[in-house]
């Protein structure tokens, strides 16, 4: 067969395939975030966090008690372990919260505290025990969906709140985003200007909290509510200083964009090297694909083949 019957082949077998059936109805799916047109609304976001972190029944309705806020600690303890945040959590907590060797009590959780300076997206007070001691806890949660900090926003909340916390309060500020995990996991140090705040992504959150907490979710209305979520954080969105980005990705959709990769690479590679030559781009649109088509290039053209090694002795 010759290559340009081979390709006719691949273009058909793309539409037809199980996997291209698969991907599209993933992306096909109804959801309340899309309807309403607030999947990029931050506030959107800030309100759901502040629901599945609120541990009291009454006030809820998730049926998952303190499981979503723990997963939430375990999740800043990782990010602790990242250059960006390490040492933003006391050595004798982060134990603690490893193990699950700690209590809670008293939790409750405000949207758009008002501080003086400003409005805090999510305020958690409470408070934890951990090696026989009871201790206040503060939690804060500053959220970036489509912009960076601004106006320092991080350093001035702190300036207000750092007078009235107590030698024993623990205190844990975090500055969330929707970095992708390559640029997450390398940034030196927290994005926002407070730098006592450990900097966490969506990614993370999803992996970590939302992911478990669905998976542990009966059927029903709950467990639809946090599927519908992880759908809107995987939309593409343009963010005004990172151009457009996805927020996160669940496991479904990694699984469904492997399958797809494997099974049409060789077509999609060809599309991607050859599309800026037939397709009149914007500006954007361009550079992007030049960046695409070039680390596609360099990855096609390195040696990439498999060796098997017959040992005989001292010999190879």
């Amino acid at each position: 067969m010759n290559s340009l019957s081979a390709r006719k082949k691949q273009i058909i077998e793309f539409g037809n395939s199980p996997e291209f059936k698969d991907l599209n109805e993933y992306y096909s799916r109804p959801s309340i975030f899309s309807a309403l047109g607030v999947s990029r609304h931050e506030n959107t976001h800030s309100n759901f966090l502040a629901w599945l972190l609120t541990p009291e029944p009454e006030r809820n309705g998730h049926g998952l008690g303190e499981m979503p806020l723990r997963k939430f600690l375990e999740t800043l303890v990782l990010a602790c372990t990242l250059p960006h945040s390490a040492g933003k959590l006391p050595p004798d907590l982060s134990d603690a919260i490893t193990t699950g060797a700690y209590g809670l009590s008293g939790i409750t959780v405000e949207r758009e505290k008002h501080i003086g300076v400003g409005r805090l997206d999510i305020y958690l007070k409470g408070t934890i025990l951990f090696d026989n001691e009871e201790h206040p806890l503060t939690l804060v949660i500053e959220n970036k969906v489509k912009s960076s900090e601004h106006d320092a926003q991080t350093e001035r909340y702190m300036e207000a709140l750092r007078p009235s916390i107590s030698d024993r309060e623990i205190f844990i500020g975090v500055f969330l985003t929707p970095l992708a995990n390559f640029e997450y996991e390398d940034l030196d140090a927290p994005e926002c200007s407070a730098k006592e705040f450990i900097e966490l992504n969506y990614q993370y959150l999803t992996d970590h909290v939302i992911e478990p907490c669905l998976n542990m979710t009966p059927e029903g209305s709950v467990k639809n509510y946090l599927s519908e979520y992880l759908l809107a954080l995987s939309l593409p969105e343009t963010r005004q200083d990172k151009g457009e980005i996805i927020m996160s990705i669940s496991k479904e959709e990694k699984e469904l964009l492997t399958k797809f990769w494997d099974r049409h690479k060789d077509l999609l590679t060809a599309v991607m090297l050859s599309i800026g030559d037939f397709v009149p781009l914007e500006d954007g649109e361009a550079e992007i694909v030049k960046k695409a088509s070039s680390a596609i290039k360099n990855a096609v053209q390195r040696d990439l083949s498999r060796f098997s090694w017959a040992f005989s002795g001292a010999g190879g």
